[in-house]
């Protein structure tokens, strides 16, 4: 039987379960993915499952261009739920506007070249009550939100790259940013220590086995609590960056998912630096 850590891998990469559409076709999986990472905001897992959501479900939204004050910036409504509409519309005054269905990319690409500032996911009035499915975001952020986490799922899911060479291959890379005085970037890495104390810095080519180490509380929490980032790279790049410097203290190489094996077998993921050079 799978486990629970099984199941919400599969949930990221797979396509999402089949349920009762509304008379928008809207999907409830994109409301359930909106929700989560609202929930769990910077987790890489439940943002990427968003944007997935995003790329493959519509919203509903309005027929003709249309927005609301919030705020004093003038903000785009869109929904994820019938319900969420309606209790919005009850808000509306002398306003008579056609929904229908639409992409958030179709949306952005309208309002971008605009006077037209945010988008308004579910907007609700101070006296309703907010389910955890509402949230206000500039278009330029959202934009590049979208941007960052559609660049590293076009590679993710390419079955193309996890058929290529390990040595040309881009990786998922867990890694720490900071900039010194100079303002030059510096990056270091996560490291798994194998049982004679070699240290490798972990690498991932798919969600999957990444998943298998990000939902591993030991591993992950000096991560989160460190401000983690995670950077697609190929073995070059990361070796060779183009700019700043990648500290690499006294690891000998990467690992490639280290968590699809067991210890006995960790030296087959190994590939050094000495290879990679």
């Amino acid at each position: 039987m799978a486990s629970a850590k099984e199941r919400k891998v599969r949930q990221v990469i797979k396509s999402f379960r089949k349920k009762k559409m509304s008379k928008y076709n809207i999907n409830p999986d994109l409301d359930e993915k909106l929700r989560i990472s609202l929930a769990h905001q910077g987790e890489f897992l439940e943002d990427i499952s968003l944007v997935y959501a995003l790329q493959s479900f519509p919203l509903i939204a309005s027929k003709q261009m249309f927005f609301v004050d919030i705020d004093g910036h003038k903000t785009v409504p869109v929904f994820t739920t019938e319900e969420d509409l309606k209790i919005f519309q009850q808000s509306l005054e002398n306003v008579e506007t056609e929904w229908e269905p639409h992409m958030l990319l179709e949306i952005l690409t309208a309002i971008a070249p605009t006077e037209l500032e945010a988008i308004a996911f579910n907007p609700k009035l101070a006296k309703d009550k907010n389910n955890g499915n509402t949230a206000y975001f500039d278009k330029n952020s959202l934009g590049n939100f979208l941007g960052v986490y559609t660049s590293v799922l076009n590679i993710m899911l390419d079955p193309e790259n996890v058929k290529s060479d390990k040595m040309v291959r881009t990786y998922l890379v867990p890694a720490f940013l900071w900039k010194d005085d100079e303002d030059k970037i510096h990056r270091g890495f996560a490291n798994l220590t194998a049982k004679n104390g070699d240290a490798f810095v972990p690498v991932f080519d798919n969600l999957n086995s990444f998943a298998k180490w990000y939902n591993t509380e030991y591993f992950v929490r000096p991560f989160k609590e460190n401000n983690g980032q995670i950077l697609p790279l190929t073995l070059k790049e990361l070796r060779h960056p183009e700019e700043g410097e990648n500290i690499f203290a006294t690891t000998l190489g990467v690992t490639v998912n280290p968590l699809d094996v067991t210890t006995e077998d960790y030296e087959q993921t190994i590939i050094s630096w000495k290879e990679i050079d």
